[in-house]
């Protein structure tokens, strides 16, 4: 009975237990617990899949931390290699997470839009979704109810919009990091409440395509110590209440339009140990309470207008380590007190005015390791206790007026890494010491006076690239012994004799091991010089060569068989030297050939047919030969071909020209036998218009060429005629002309901005009479020249063909021409600095441009993977800021009229210069504007055909091809044809057309510029004048635009870019990497 009654107790009890435990089942299931909720949600997430499967130890998973509850209060996966997020950014329920402080998905490849349910983490205190480029969209207004947050790094991501305003209702903000995004530069300004954030220390909106002013309310921020501001659009001035900041220790301003002077009171900021004010538009002097600065460690005012001199009191700022006050107007002398700031690592006072003696004391500077005083006016010798500079890796003292020798202290720098000591009257020997700079990679020593051989030492650094020593006096060989890793040897104009065998010396390679010691050679000149005896055939060897240049010299023999195993090769000129034998046929093999000049040897035999399979040349010059029998009818399918010349041969048949419709220059005179005069012959495709008539062949022709009776007198009559007439009568009626009196025989050589008048004979001996060593180039109204004056300048002579008479009246007219272009005054024209008339000849001096032309460089393999995304944008907005001058800053407009990738020189730093005005026309509005048509073909504008009339609007459809060429890195032949067909373009890629020798951008600002670019490239090649945009519209464009796409720059079609769905001054969307 007991144990009955016991066991229906117990029975009464379980099934309570039941019963209860079934309740909380029931309640747990409508309403989960934190804790629960924290579960579900991360594994629902995806991101922990590898955990998973035992979510009751989710505090211990990787990026987790719990508080003593056992509830997440961070998530830091930004170093947890073992979690994969990818594209399930979105699926991670943020609002599961009440406790959470601080998140951080830095770094993740996340995409997508930010969730707005990170919002709801209303304990968050630290935040950072930065370095995620795939992250798109606009901040998300939600995540102003932060209150709590503390920092915000949303920096490097694709973000578009506007920086939110409600963002500075975060008062207890102390870092705020949103640079590097894609912000909308249309509508994006600082906003004036920023001194809300009165707690701010850290601001970095660097890249967010900030416009307008800096808000005089920034100085209200009193706590702040980092601010960057840099990469934007800013303009106005520095705010003098940027003074109240005195905590600041970084400010970066760099990369903007701020003009003016720098405000006083920034001279203020004690604590200041960093200051960038680099690439803007400042001005003025560095004045002396710059040594209140006192903490500074980095200054940085590069690339601005600042005038005066040094300061002494910047001798007084003991902690600077760098020192940047380069490619500015600063003159004077180097203050010698700069020896006294022992912490210094770089000093860069380079493309200044500076002049006088480098000073002995910078040997003091034991800690430098870069030392920058290039282009300046430096004289006197280097000092030699430069040897004391032990730490240094890169010495640059290049285009200066330095005299003396190469001291040999210079053997103690032995980390040195670069040498640069160029275009300067250096005298005396190389110093063999030289050999002794085990790191060096790069040697620049030409262009001075350098004479005696060149040290076998040399030879044995084994680091080195670059090798140049041409322009001096040297002789010897070139000793490549164990400098394997030589990319470029230059050694070409020097007056002695060079060896030609790179290998000279080297006893231990044999022929057939001469792969291995110079495998990464890509540029070989050694022309003018006197070397002799064979081109050794192991030159075939060196698999990675784009340019060979053994021309003007005494070589002999045949060109070896071998040549036909450099692939790479684009550039091949063994022009004026002695060689014989036919022309291999192995030529064939060189399928990136470019030019290819053979001219003034002695070879015979045949032209081999197969040179027509070498689509790339543009530039073939076979004249002054032996050659015989018929001109290959293949030659005629070379359709990049720009310049033929076949002259002085025994070629017979007909100038076949079937797919070569870029010819500018043809030259088949002085050949023995009969040539067909038609060099449109088989080619039924050109246009009436284009060409002129046919010219019969008559029976007894003469040897004169046939380009010469028909073209040159038309050339030459309509340019000078047209240009005398429009330019004598502009400065007729001046009421300032120019007064010029005659001079006998029109002797007369003027220079500005140098020695005034310079005698005839002084250009002569300069040039060695016009010696083809000195030849830098030949175009179709001249030859241009290098000449080093005697003043040391070197400039660009550009003799032109004298065809006119000895006519007083002419020389007036002419001195008249020139003073006006010598007038022009814009950054981006090559500077015409004076001419030079005389009874032999008469000739224009420019400028020199160190790099050559734009077209020569986009075909150089190395001088094109230098010349990267940013440099292309810049020198296609130098090219339209030139254009926009001569077009509306000039009185009459000037039309350029042959804008071409050959017209655009680029100098040391790539910036460019837009020259060769032959062409150039005044736009008088008063009289007639019809033309011959001239200019390149490829680049002339299609309407010049019909109408016959030069406008602003040629010159815009030139400049649309140049800037394809520059973003294609090659004339965009085929892509210009199927513009006429717009619907062919739906499946190109821009990323397709894209120079593939360089990467793909992956800043988002970079790639942006380059949508940007395209877009307006294809609006100035509008078939219809009036609807292109005219250049100042381009111009404006660069200044205020901003043209982009809400989807990644991989997926922009070409076609959307003609349709310009992103209309210029339209609508902005952002662009993703």
């Amino acid at each position: 009975m007991a144990s009955s009654s016991t066991f229906s107790i117990l029975l009464g009890i379980l099934q309570a237990t039941i019963l209860l435990i079934s309740v909380a089942r029931t309640v747990t299931m409508a309403d989960p617990s934190p804790l629960a909720s924290e579960a579900v949600a991360m594994v629902e997430s995806g991101w922990w899949s590898n955990y998973s499967n035992n979510a009751s130890e989710r505090c211990q998973w990787p990026g987790i931390l719990c508080n003593t509850a056992g509830s997440i209060i961070q998530i830091d996966i930004s170093d947890a290699s073992n979690i994969e997020v990818g594209d399930r950014f979105g699926k991670l329920n943020f609002s599961s997470f009440p406790n959470l402080v601080l998140l951080d998905l830095s770094d993740r490849q996340l995409g997508g839009n930010i969730p707005h349910q990170i919002g709801n983490l209303t304990q968050l205190e630290y935040l950072d979704i930065s370095y995620n480029d795939k992250i798109n969209g606009s901040i998300p207004q939600q995540l102003g109810n932060l209150v709590n947050l503390v920092t915000l790094n949303l920096s490097a991501n694709s973000l578009g919009g506007n920086i939110p305003p409600f963002l500075w209702l975060l008062t207890n903000l102390r870092h705020l990091i949103l640079d590097r995004n894609q912000f909308d530069d249309s509508i994006n300004t600082i906003p004036q409440n920023l001194w809300n954030l009165r707690r701010l220390e850290t601001l970095s909106l660097s890249s967010c395509g900030i416009v307008g002013p800096i808000p005089s309310a920034l100085g209200q921020l009193l706590n702040l110590k980092y601010l960057d501001l840099s990469e934007n659009k800013i303009n106005g001035s520095i705010p003098s209440e940027v003074g109240f900041l005195s905590n600041l220790t970084l400010l970066h301003l760099y990369n903007n339009k701020l003009g003016g002077s720098i405000p006083f009171s920034l001279y203020q900021l004690t604590n200041l140990e960093t200051l960038y004010l680099d690439s803007n538009q400042l001005k003025g002097s560095i004045p002396q309470n710059i040594e209140k600065l006192k903490n500074i460690n980095f200054l940085s005012i590069t690339n601005n207008s600042f005038t005066g001199h040094i300061p002494l009191a910047l001798c007084r700022l003991s902690k600077l380590e760098s020192i940047y006050l380069d490619k500015n107007q600063i003159s004077g002398s180097i203050p010698s007190c700069l020896g006294k700031l022992f912490n210094l690592r770089t000093l860069y006072l380079d493309s200044n005015l500076l002049e006088g003696l480098i000073p002995k004391e910078i040997g003091n500077l034991a800690n430098l390791t870069s030392l920058r005083l290039s282009q300046n006016k430096l004289s006197g010798s280097i000092p030699f206790l430069i040897g004391n500079l032990e730490a240094l890796r890169f010495l640059d003292l290049t285009k200066n007026r330095l005299i003396g020798s190469i001291p040999i202290e210079i053997e103690n720098l032995a980390n040195l890494t670069s040498l640069s000591l160029s275009q300067n009257k250096l005298s005396g020997s190389i110093p063999s010491c030289i050999g002794n700079l085990s790191n060096l990679y790069n040697l620049e020593l030409d262009s001075n006076l350098l004479k005696g051989p060149i040290p076998e030492e040399i030879g044995r650094l084994f680091q080195l690239s670059n090798l140049n020593l041409s322009f001096n006096e040297l002789s010897g060989s070139v000793p490549i012994l164990s400098a394997t890793k030589l990319r470029i040897i230059d050694a070409g104009n020097n007056c002695n004799k060079i060896s030609p065998d790179p290998f000279d010396g080297n006893s231990r390679l044999s022929p057939y091991m001469c792969p291995s010691p110079l495998f990464n050679l890509r540029t070989l000149y050694l022309d003018s010089n006197l070397l002799e005896g064979l081109i050794p055939k192991e030159i075939g060897n060196l698999a990675n060569l784009t340019s060979l240049r053994l021309s003007q010299n005494k070589l002999s023999g045949s060109i070896p068989f071998l040549i036909g195993n450099l692939e790479a090769l684009r550039f091949l000129d063994l022009t004026k030297n002695r060689l014989i034998g036919s022309i291999p046929i192995e030529i064939e093999n060189l399928a990136n050939l470019t030019s290819l000049s053979l001219s003034q040897n002695k070879l015979s035999g045949s032209i081999p047919s197969c040179i027509g399979n070498l689509s790339n040349l543009y530039n073939l010059e076979l004249d002054s030969n032996l050659l015989k029998g018929p001109i290959p009818e293949e030659i005629g399918r070379l359709f990049q071909l720009s310049n033929l010349n076949l002259s002085f041969n025994e070629l017979s048949g007909s100038v076949p020209i079937l797919s070569a419709t870029k010819l500018r220059i043809i030259d088949a005179g002085n050949n023995c036998n009969k040539i067909s005069p038609d060099p449109f012959d088989g080619n039924s495709r050109l246009s009436p218009y284009m060409c002129p008539s046919p010219v019969t062949n008559k029976a007894n022709s003469s040897t004169i060429p046939y380009y010469i009776k028909i073209f040159l007198p038309i050339a030459i009559f309509s340019t000078f005629s047209i240009l005398g007439y429009f330019l004598f009568s502009r400065f007729k009626l001046k009421n300032n002309s120019v007064s010029v009196q005659p001079t006998k025989n029109g002797d007369l050589c003027s220079i500005w901005n140098y020695d005034g008048k310079i005698a005839y004979e002084d250009i002569v001996a300069a040039t060695e009479d016009f010696d083809f060593r000195y030849c830098i180039g030949v175009g179709g109204y001249g030859s241009v020249y290098r000449a080093q004056l005697p003043c040391g300048k070197v400039v660009a002579l550009k003799k032109l063909h004298r065809l006119e008479a000895e006519n007083p009246a002419f020389d007036k007219s002419f001195k008249n021409e020139i003073k006006f272009l010598t007038e022009i005054r814009h950054r981006s024209i090559v500077k015409l600095h004076g001419y030079c008339l005389h009874r032999r000849s008469m000739f224009l001096i420019y400028e020199y441009m160190e790099k050559g032309s734009l077209f020569c460089n986009l075909r150089d393999e190395v001088e094109a993977v230098e010349m990267d995304w940013t440099k292309r944008v810049e020198i296609i907005k130098g090219i339209a800021h030139a254009l926009s001058y001569l077009h509306n800053d000039c009185s009459p407009p000037i039309v350029h009229r042959d804008i071409s990738s050959n017209n655009v020189l680029l100098n040391s730093s790539f910036e460019a210069f837009v020259a060769d005005f032959g062409t150039a026309k005044m736009l008088d509005l008063e009289s007639s504007n019809r033309t011959i048509i001239v200019g390149t073909c490829g680049y002339v504008a299609p309407e010049l055909a019909y109408t016959m009339v030069v406008t602003e609007k040629c010159d815009v459809y030139s400049f649309g091809v140049v800037t394809l060429e520059t973003l294609m890195g090659k004339h965009p032949e085929e892509l210009l044809s199927w513009l006429s067909s717009p619907t062919s373009l739906v499946n190109m890629r821009l990323i397709d057309v894209l120079d593939n020798r360089l990467p793909l951008p992956t800043i988002p600002l970079v790639a942006q510029n380059l949508v940007r670019i395209a877009t307006l490239a294809f609006a100035c090649l509008n078939p219809q004048p009036k609807s292109r945009p005219t250049i100042k519209e381009v111009c404006e464009e660069f200044l205020h635009g901003q043209t982009s796409l809400g989807i990644p720059l991989r997926m922009i079609s070409l076609l959307q870019l003609v349709n310009r769905e992103m209309h210029i001054g339209g609508r902005t969307e952002t662009c993703n990497v």
